[in-house]
This record gives C-alpha cells, sequence and structure tokens, in this order.
C-alpha cells in the first residue's frame, strides 16, 4: 500500500490533511476505509490535531480555505494542525478568510 506509515515516522500535518481529505471525496473518489485509517494514525499521533482536523471536516468554510492548500501543494508542508483551535476560538472564517486566501501576507 502506497500510504503505509507504520514503521517511519509520521507523516507531515500537510500530508494528513491531503490524504484525509483526498478519501473524504475531495477532487475525485472517496474512500471511507482509508480515511478512518488516517483519522486512526493521525489520533494515535495527536488526539488534539485529530480533534481539530475533525472541526475542519465539520465546517463547510474552513474546509474550502483549507483546501486550497491542496491546489498548491508547497503551501502543505507548513501546515500545523494543533493551531487550528485558535483560529475557531478567533471567531471562524469570518476574521480569518482574507489571510488564509492570501498566504503570502506578512504581518
Amino acid at each position: 500500500m502506497e500510504d503505509e506509515y507504520s514503521a517511519e515516522r509520521p507523516p507531515d500535518d500537510g500530508k494528513f490533511y491531503q490524504k484525509i481529505r483526498k478519501y473524504q471525496g475531495y477532487q475525485g473518489p472517496g474512500d471511507p476505509f482509508l480515511e478512518s485509517r488516517w483519522m486512526a494514525l493521525l489520533g494515535a499521533v495527536s488526539k488534539s490535531k485529530s480533534d481539530n482536523m475533525r472541526q475542519i471536516s465539520r465546517n463547510p468554510e474552513f474546509r474550502a480555505q483549507f483546501d486550497i492548500q491542496m491546489d498548491i501543494p508547497a503551501l502543505g508542508s507548513g501546515m500545523k494542525l494543533s493551531f487550528i483551535h485558535i483560529v475557531f476560538a478567533m471567531g471562524g472564517c469570518r476574521d480569518v478568510r482574507p489571510r488564509l486566501n492570501s498566504p503570502f501576507t506578512l504581518d
């Protein structure tokens, strides 16, 4: 299986996001079994990251904003699922949407 990481160090957060969204059916057919495997692997690495990923998955506005990085793979390597709870605490997409749409803003 090409997605096997059992004997290696865990993939970065961007890879988790990419694989989970792929198997949820983003830009192609989904695979619930592989989605659940990747969610379980993420949960084994960090429960809080897994919880944050579930929050993104449940929120269509956030999901659409984070899916932008799927079209530009280099952006995914800097993704940190451990900080997503801060974005939710700030009031959601309304406050951070301009920053998510413009990843090159330095402020």
